[in-house]
């Protein structure tokens, strides 16, 4: 081995090496040998080295250290190239950590921002890839007296383009010509702007985030004379900003002028003003943002969502059309000085639409209007309880679905279509229109009387003690089918036909926007999502579809969310997953595997009527609010829902299962099942067992009544109280 060595002119050791082995290559390595090594190997070579007292010069003249703790026995060698490259994530957070003589380069991907003044030998690290984070020096927190630090970050390397900055009460510089990206995460800091011509990404994520801007000051002369003129807003130019993300910041102000940016994203921001100029915006979200103004200049139309914002102002000002989203908001102040393509507010309350009247199209659901200027061509009304100041007479499209106990009189003037869907107890008297279109379905106990000269012909849908206006045609369906023939692609639709039959799409999102409550059926597809969190829909039919399990076990989204649905259906159905936000009448599940149904709670969510389940394997099923009746049959992994159950609950052909029933659970019937273990009292209710083997129920009252059954053991109340409870 030692003839070996000393031919070696590059050593490269990465395994367990023991002391006798390192004392071999230092008595017999060559002078001028490169090494690169791990640090275990580097530190018992380095003290092995001291020990034995080898002269200077014979040591390696290049030690390359992969570390990832920490740097003990490693100093510098006068003349050698000493590299220590480390490998993980976050090596460095702190400046005392950072005890490095001086002569050793270190490759990271971090650097730290070193305290005015210090005279530490090192101050920032060399980063061997395009990315680099940023650490500012910790101090004790002395509380809101905290001294606010200084740090303006060296230098980097023209290859470094993105660079994530992690501080605390710290005033942050940039000033950096090449930097692309720039992250800022902490809290009670600030961050100023020099030289940033490159930036093409902003992402701020922390309470307290401030940004400062150079201020511009009064001119003036050698003789000390001050220009008369006014002085500029602090607005910071971005030249090449595309995108800027603000999250949990507060107290945030910027006044923003960059022309290229196309997406704005701010989340959970909080007593903020943001003004933002840009001619490139493509899309915009606002989302769970309070007691904060927006401001936005352009002259693109973006699609703006607001949603889940609280006491939340904004103001666009455009030449051109705007799409406009309010989602679940609380004291919404939109205000516009440009027209409106298509305004949609959803589950809000006290909204404010103030500025221009042009509007061509406007959709409320469910929610309360404070104010509203604009004069829609198209307008939808779904669920809505309280008056809403519109001038139904300038509309020639209306949509009406879902309204109780209402009448509508002398409104529809201007009509030339009008739908209704799903109202009850409601009267519409029409005595001028130019009405040529009309629907009228799933409507209870409605009158539709007047003058309708114009129409010749009425769509009837499954209406109960309805007035239907007589026509020289009445049309008993009404459907859109749209074939996807495999193809992978996705789609949007928006649709006022009561029934959208989709068939054999593939590796789709499916993005369904019904202006009425649509029934949806969708046959024969794969690998596919429904987009619809915030839609009410009518009967949602799934038959002969399937996703692939391993998209889901590598992390795809595989979700299916929609907000309120009539009934749902899923037959022969495999890996579906389903979140609902309320079903009315009805679901089952039949011949299907791996289905998982998650009913959350809402204020759609008032109970499902029937949960009916009917030879199935579930990866699981819940809901968040009680169940009135429920069947199931020869079907697993069904516990979730029974104890969810409050007035029957019905067991066919079920096997080997332990589950606690409702409190509130007035029926059970149990036939041919086995091995089912009823865990908690059902004395009170109406227990029927047929047909059943090796069961055990705890019966305090015994009154189950058994026919043909066999092993049913019935735990009364003197064996409950022996057993200490079952």
């Amino acid at each position: 081995m030692s003839k070996i060595i000393q031919k070696v002119e590059s050593l490269i050791y990465f395994s367990y090496a023991s002391d006798e082995i390192i004392e071999i290559i230092i008595q017999n390595m060559k002078k001028g040998i490169k090494i690169r090594c791990n640090e275990m190997f580097s530190e018992v070579f380095n003290e092995t080295f001291d020990k034995m007292k080898i002269e200077e010069s014979l040591y390696p003249s290049e030690m390359i250290t992969y570390v990832s703790n920490n740097v003990n026995g490693i100093k510098a060698r006068e003349n050698k190239n000493i590299i220590l490259i480390y490998e993980r994530e976050s090596p460095i957070k702190q400046e005392k950590e950072i005890d490095i003589p001086k002569g050793i380069t270190i490759y990271s991907s971090s650097i730290v921002l070193s305290e005015q003044n210090n005279e530490r030998n090192i101050k920032f690290f060399k980063s061997p890839s395009n990315s680099i984070t940023c650490y500012e020096t910790l101090l004790p927190d002395f509380g809101p007296n905290q001294k606010i630090k200084l740090h303006e970050i060296p230098q980097l390397p023209e290859y470094i383009k993105y660079l994530y900055v992690q501080t605390r009460d710290s005033n942050i510089v940039i000033n950096q010509q090449h930097i692309e990206c720039l992250e800022m995460n902490y809290i009670n800091s600030s961050i100023e702007f020099l030289s940033v011509n490159n930036l093409k990404q902003i992402k701020l994520n922390g309470n307290g985030i401030k940004i400062n801007e150079m201020k511009e000051k009064q001119g003036t002369t050698t003789n000390k004379r001050r220009y008369w003129k006014e002085i500029q807003e602090n607005i910071t130019t971005f030249q090449n900003l595309e995108e800027i993300q603000l999250r949990s910041c507060c107290n945030l102000h910027i006044n923003l002028v960059a022309n290229k940016l196309k997406n704005i994203d701010m989340n959970n921001c909080v007593e903020s003003q943001i003004s933002v100029k840009t001619e490139s915006i493509e899309r915009m979200k606002l989302e769970d943002n309070k007691l904060t103004q927006f401001k936005l200049t352009t002259n693109k139309s973006p699609d703006i969502c607001i949603a889940k914002c609280e006491n939340f102002k904004t103001e666009i000002e455009a030449n051109n059309e705007q799409n406009v989203d309010i989602i679940e908001g609380n004291n919404i102040e939109f205000k516009t000085k440009c027209p409106i393509n298509k305004l949609t507010i959803i589950e809000s309350k006290e909204v404010s639409i103030k500025g221009n009247e042009k509007c061509k199209s406007l959709k409320v659901v469910e929610s309360t209007i404070n104010e509203i200027d604009v004069k829609p061509k198209r307008i939808v009304f779904k669920s809505i309880e309280e008056y809403i100041k519109i001038p139904l007479k300038e509309a020639e499209e209306i949509y009406i679905v879902s309204m109780k106990d209402y009448i509508f009189e002398e409104l529809f003037d201007k009509c030339k279509k009008l739908y209704i869907d799903e109202c009850e107890n409601c009267q519409f008297i029409i005595k001028k229109n130019e009405n040529n279109e009309m629907k009228i379905t799933r409507c209870k106990n409605t009158e539709n009387t007047g003058k309708l000269d114009n129409l010749e012909e009425i769509i009837t849908i499954d209406n109960e003690e309805c007035s239907i206006p007589e026509t020289k045609k009445n049309i008993k369906e009404d459907r859109e089918i749209i074939d996807m023939n495999n193809e992978k692609k996705d789609i949007e639709i928006e649709t006022d036909k009561k029934h959208v039959i989709i068939r054999n799409a593939y590796d789709s999102r499916i993005k369904i926007q019904s202006d009425i409550n649509s029934d949806i059926t969708i046959e024969n597809s794969k690998d596919i999502i429904i987009e619809g969190e915030y839609e009410e829909y009518g009967n949602v039919k799934m038959v002969k579809c399937k996703n692939h399990k391993e998209k889901q076990d590598i992390g795809y989204e595989t979700y299916t969310k929609i907000g309120c649905v009539r009934s749902l259906l899923l037959n022969k159905c495999e890996n579906i997953e389903f979140e609902i936000y309320g079903d009315k009448k009805l679901l089952e599940v039949i011949d299907s595997k791996m289905v998982g149904i998650l009913i959350r709670r809402s204020f759609h969510n008032t109970g499902v009527d029937i949960v009916r389940i009917e030879n199935s394997e579930m990866s699981n099923i819940s809901s968040s609010e009680l169940c009135n009746k429920v069947l199931i049959t020869n079907s697993s992994r069904i516990e979730g829902i029974i104890s969810q159950c409050k007035e029957e609950l019905v067991l066919k052909r079920m096997n080997d299962i332990r589950f606690r029933t409702n409190a509130f659970l007035k029926k059970v019937e149990n036939e041919e099942c086995k091995g089912i273990n009823i865990e908690n009292d059902v004395k009170g209710k109406d227990v029927k067992v047929i047909k059943c083997h090796n069961m055990k129920i705890v019966d305090t009252s015994n009154s189950i009544k058994q026919i043909d059954c066999d092993n049913v053991e019935v735990i009364t109340e003197q064996e409950n109280e022996m057993m200490g409870g079952f």
